[in-house]
């Protein structure tokens, strides 16, 4: 299932009940499918990051000791722009957690991934 169509679909985005939503199955808890959300996108956008820095390590590596190395600076915006535009969604997920998925744009309607596997639980 994608998580994100589950949560759009039965409100879980806004609802925070004490109690499991008439007629749902026991895991869709609004706070769980938050919590499995949020789980999810940071382990996929944490897989991304890694093989992006493991990548561009690689390029710097092959940099002759005669030429200069890129400032920090632009070290990390070329790793923040790598993983962007692979998954613009992971450029996005630390400020959604950080105000609790307030922004429309963090609450997507269905899996925010290109990879639309990085969205799937089993039940």
């Amino acid at each position: 299932r994608d998580i994100f169509s589950t949560l759009t679909s039965t409100d879980g985005w806004f609802n925070n009940a004490t109690t499991i939503p008439s007629g749902a199955p026991n895991d869709e808890h609004p706070s769980i499918l938050r919590s499995c959300a949020m789980e999810l996108s940071i382990d996929y956008c944490n897989r991304l990051t890694s093989r992006e820095t493991n990548a561009y390590v690689e390029l710097l590596t092959a940099i002759p000791e005669s030429d200069p190395f890129p400032p920090l600076e632009e070290i990390e915006q070329t790793l923040l722009d790598a993983v962007k535009s692979k998954e613009p969604y992971c450029s996005l997920l630390e400020s959604c957690i950080l105000s609790d998925y307030e922004a429309e744009e963090c609450r997507p309607a269905q899996c925010p991934f290109e990879n639309s596997a990085a969205c799937t639980y089993l039940e």
